[in-house]
């Protein structure tokens, strides 16, 4: 997915500046909260191939999903989001 096809679905972007991560350089990453438990992050543009994001949720631990289960097209995560979001009561 693009930056832009993150930020429809309503993804934040999060910047994190050279003097908080001291790596030479800002990065940024989209983050989604669906609810409290339950939050998508993507890869950071410095990881991501020519601007291909991917997102994944951030509270499994690595040793849950191995591999970790991704998710990159637009209408999949469009259609993800919209099912979390209409079973939250």
């Amino acid at each position: 997915m693009t930056e832009r096809e993150l930020e429809l679905l309503g993804f934040e972007k999060t910047v994190i500046k050279d003097e908080e991560s001291d790596n030479g350089y800002d990065f940024h990453f989209y983050v989604y909260n669906v609810t409290n438990g339950l939050t998508f992050v993507s890869n950071a543009n410095d990881e991501a191939d020519l601007d291909n994001f991917a997102i994944e949720n951030w509270n499994v631990t690595i040793a849950e999903t191995v591999p970790p289960i991704r998710f990159d097209g637009f209408g999949e995560v469009q259609s993800l989001i919209n099912l979390l979001e209409k079973r939250k009561s």
